[in-house]
């Protein structure tokens, strides 16, 4: 059994990774269950996957917190229904966040014989520390906090999606199974050879509050200044969308939420894939999804801050890893734009690494892993 909150066609982080999960599954042989909020997904059941849709409102970074607290809760309750009546299962997988989903979902998984594997992809409770939603002091912390180590020793393996999260749960918890389970790209992130008439940059995905939306505004505004040979594709939604949607420039297009496939077939045409977060320390330790989705596309990328992610993109040279710091951001998007040789041998790099990041490849290692003790 698996709950995302998300799945295919979507392009949402989770729905990608439990694409994944699934197709590793099913070319195994094994029946799943899927439990999503993704109704375009019921036209991919096959005999080996059961799709079945949970109806409460989506959670939504759009939402205010409380609403998607309560989103969560309620939608929480509706998978726990579901779970209670469930036939056995050998696997119960829950991807989080939505957190307070998974957790209540979790409650009804105790009643059930079967290994809990709980995929962490942003370490809560921590996250509304880093929000200032609540205090580390307070109560309510305390006893998320006793909720969260409640899953972790109930798990029999902990799939984290960054090295920086591995590291804190094994701080955290009893020795356990905390397997470094990365993104990856999917299949429709391809080396093309047809690419925008003007040398593009892309940024896509969530312009959630961790994203440095105001940064990249001022990169496409002074870009634009500079040199009108260079242009801007920007796809996503989120709590800071209506910053770009105002934004009246003429190198820039925002083109809002697409499927990931339709994401891929643009970001295959540019030339450079950006991706500016905050200087939180959850950005530090984040390897966003975006930069394995670049390397596929075979474009060099640029990153801040200096992170996990960065530091990997650095080592192997294809791409940049900088602060947030306009001056430095503009410059090298003009370099890359200018210095085609550079350009190249970054390109060149990128084909050299590629196949080591593709989702079907890591999704194969990692549970081969565990699945076959």
């Amino acid at each position: 059994m698996i709950f995302s909150q998300n799945f295919h066609p979507s392009s949402f982080a989770d729905s990608v990774r439990a694409k994944s999960i699934v197709e590793y599954l099913n070319s195994n042989g094994h029946h799943v269950t899927l439990f999503t909020q993704t109704i375009e997904s019921k036209a991919f059941e096959s005999p080996l996957l059961k799709i079945h849709l949970l109806k409460w409102a989506n959670p939504t970074n759009n939402n205010s917190i409380i609403k998607r607290l309560l989103n969560e809760f309620n939608l929480g309750i509706e998978l726990f229904c579901k779970i209670v009546f469930l036939k056995k299962k050998d696997y119960y997988i829950f991807t989080s966040p939505p957190f307070f989903s998974c957790v209540i979902g979790i409650l009804a998984k105790i009643f059930k014989t079967g290994d809990l594997i709980f995929d962490v992809r942003d370490l809560y409770p921590d996250v509304f520390i880093y929000q200032k939603l609540i205090s580390s002091r307070s109560l309510g912390f305390k006893l998320l906090k006793l909720i969260e180590r409640f899953i972790y020793n109930r798990s029999k393996i902990i799939l984290v999606a960054t090295e920086g999260l591995q590291r804190e749960i094994l701080n955290r918890v009893r020795v356990k199974k905390v397997i470094l389970y990365k993104n990856g790209y999917s299949e429709y992130f391809k080396v093309s050879k047809i690419k925008e008439d003007k040398f593009t940059v892309v940024f896509h995905g969530s312009l959630s509050r961790f994203q440095n939306v105001e940064l990249m505004i001022d990169v496409v505004k002074e870009i634009n200044l500079i040199n009108k040979n260079i242009n801007f594709i920007v796809i996503g939604s989120g709590p800071k969308d209506s910053l770009v949607k105002d934004l009246n420039v003429d190198n820039l297009r925002f083109l809002g939420r697409l499927s990931n496939e339709d994401t891929a077939t643009i970001v295959n045409k540019c030339h450079i894939g950006l991706s500016l977060r905050d200087d939180s320390q959850i950005s530090i330790d984040a390897f966003p999804v975006k930069l394995y989705e670049y390397i596929g596309s075979g474009i060099p990328s640029i990153i801040t801050p200096c992170s996990e992610g960065g530091k990997e993109i650095e080592r192997l040279n294809i791409g940049y890893n900088l602060n947030n710091n306009l001056d430095i951001i503009v410059k090298t998007i003009l370099m890359l734009e200018s210095d085609r040789k550079s350009y190249n041998a970054i390109k060149q790099q990128i084909l050299l690494n590629r196949e080591l990041f593709g989702r079907k490849y890591i999704t194969k290692k990692v549970f081969d892993s565990f699945l076959s003790d």
